[in-house]
């Protein structure tokens, strides 16, 4: 009895074995989310918080500028 490569068993066993490849790959995949997520909340947090500050900043230079608009006239 020689190997078909076209049997149905044949087939089926590659197919499982590219799918056990695959498996692997997708849980280096999730390793690497898993890492980079916390990463990326950290950059979030560090946006907001910068924006804030901006936002604070620029309602204090509109408020001098205001001010000293006023005071000018």
């Amino acid at each position: 009895m020689s190997y078909d490569p076209l049997t149905i068993d044949a087939q089926l066993s590659a197919i499982l074995t590219r799918m056990d490849a695959q498996d692997t790959a997708l849980e280096q995949v999730l390793a690497q989310c898993i890492k980079t997520n916390g990463r990326v909340s950290m950059l979030e947090s560090f946006k907001n918080e910068l924006r804030g500050k901006v936002a604070v900043l620029a309602a204090v230079i509109s408020a001098i500028t205001a001010w000293i608009i006023k005071r000018n006239v």
